[in-house]
């Protein structure tokens, strides 16, 4: 009885349209009363239905969290660029947090974005020194392969900024 219902979930996923986005995949984790039922993967275009497949077999037997990295690592090994994952039932179960410390760290020299890192536990994660880049975006897109890891914690903010006129120029010693 559970392997029909997971047939019709996983159905019943596959005719939802996916909200708009520029995702090649979406990984998806169908909760019922708190309990991971089934997963499944959505791809926008034909040519991924095989990579979505082998991601699935993936992560066969594997719970949501631990399924996540495996279904991942399967669409990056077929090509697929950009996933996201969502969980479906799963409003109001999830721990408060992953027990992570996240911190984003933005450096302006007045408003220019010098560079950007997000640490977890005090260790860098990810960083960037595009020159002009959106400290918003990098981090959206962070949180976004945080959570494809299972840490969910939403990153504390922190701004430093140097408003002199000498950002990154070197201080001759007196």
């Amino acid at each position: 009885m559970l392997k029909l219902t997971q047939r019709i979930v996983r159905l019943g996923l596959a005719l939802l349209p996916i909200a708009a986005s520029a995702d090649d995949a979406v990984i998806i984790g169908v909760y019922e009363n708190c309990e991971f039922v089934t997963s499944t993967v959505v791809v926008d275009k034909p040519e991924l239905l095989g990579a979505a497949a082998q991601a699935e077999l993936a992560a066969n037997g594997l719970g949501f969290e631990q399924g996540i990295g495996a279904m991942v690592g399967e669409l990056e090994r077929n090509g697929v660029k950009t996933i996201s994952v969502r969980r479906q039932g799963f409003e109001g179960c999830a721990p408060p947090s992953s027990g992570n410390f996240v911190e984003a760290i933005a450096n302006y020299c007045g408003e220019r974005l010098v560079n950007a890192e997000v640490r977890v536990d005090t260790v860098v994660f990810a960083q960037t020194r595009i020159p002009n880049a959106s400290f918003e975006r990098f981090v959206r897109d962070t949180a976004q392969k945080l959570k494809q890891r299972g840490i969910w914690d939403t990153p504390r903010i922190v701004i430093n900024s140097n408003n002199s006129n000498e950002c990154g120029t070197a201080q001759v010693a007196q």
